[in-house]
């Protein structure tokens, strides 16, 4: 149901938004370089380097989010709540990517922070499916549950090591990721159930972009790696969202 004051919708229930902050640093720390280097994670820089630079996009998208707002854009106080807690996690993964690709690669964390920061954000090409609060959530509740499914698929790689600390953080990050999905596809039902016969044929646009292939720019959103996502898959997590705004 549309509530017309959105700060309301919010002190309802004070399970939303769902957060449990934690901190990488605690988490990874006394990890050991040279014990690292030598497991399976250690072998995975490549796919370290691409979690790192995706995490730290959450802040390129927080600003072309400040953007729209700038622009006259309304943004309920739902969403701002899932915004506050989000940023957070987004940060604390960031950091913790950061330490592991520092340790695996023998680069400091300031060189990494470096790049990754000097990476420019395009958002031309992605511009048309963010245009205001409504379509902003659809994309974060298609693009958030492929994240959490991307941090359950590398359970088995972080696992092997053997280091019970890499584990649970994988495990953290996961669980933040279904967090934020599941905070998001709030926002939409409280704020947007009017819309809902809008959300098929976003996602049916979402699916086919994924399905090109369109190069990655820096944007957070839509940085889905082809090899670990079907049609099958993609259309499941399609049923997922619309049965959830269902609920």
């Amino acid at each position: 149901m549309h509530d017309a004051n959105p700060a309301r919708s919010v002190a309802r229930d004070a399970r939303f938004p769902r957060s449990r902050p934690w901190s990488s640093a605690e988490v990874l720390h006394g990890l050991d370089r040279e014990q690292l280097a030598a497991t399976q994670v250690g072998k995975h820089a490549e796919l370290l380097w691409y979690d790192t630079v995706t995490e730290y996009d959450s802040q390129n998208f927080f600003r072309h989010v400040g953007s729209l707002r700038d622009g006259g854009q309304r943004f309920s106080a739902d969403f701002q709540a899932f915004e506050d807690a989000w940023l957070i996690d987004e940060r604390n993964h960031y950091e913790g990517y950061r330490q592991l690709l520092s340790m695996v690669s023998g680069r400091s964390e300031d060189d990494i922070h470096a790049e990754v920061t000097s990476r420019e954000a395009d958002f031309g090409p992605v511009k048309q499916l963010l245009h205001d609060e409504f379509s902003v959530c659809v994309v974060l509740a298609y693009d958030e549950l492929f994240t959490a499914q991307s941090c359950n698929k590398d359970f088995e790689l972080f696992s092997s090591s053997g280091d019970p600390r890499l584990a649970r953080w994988i495990r953290l990050v996961a669980r933040d990721e279904g967090y934020h999905f599941l905070n998001i596809v709030d926002v939409l039902r409280r704020n947007y159930a009017h819309r809902r016969a809008e959300v098929p044929a976003m996602l049916d646009t979402l699916l086919h972009w994924d399905e090109h292939e369109r190069p990655y720019q820096a944007t957070f959103v839509l940085d889905h790696v082809s090899e670990r996502f079907t049609r099958e898959s993609l259309q499941r997590n399609v049923d997922v969202i619309m049965h959830l705004l269902d609920a």
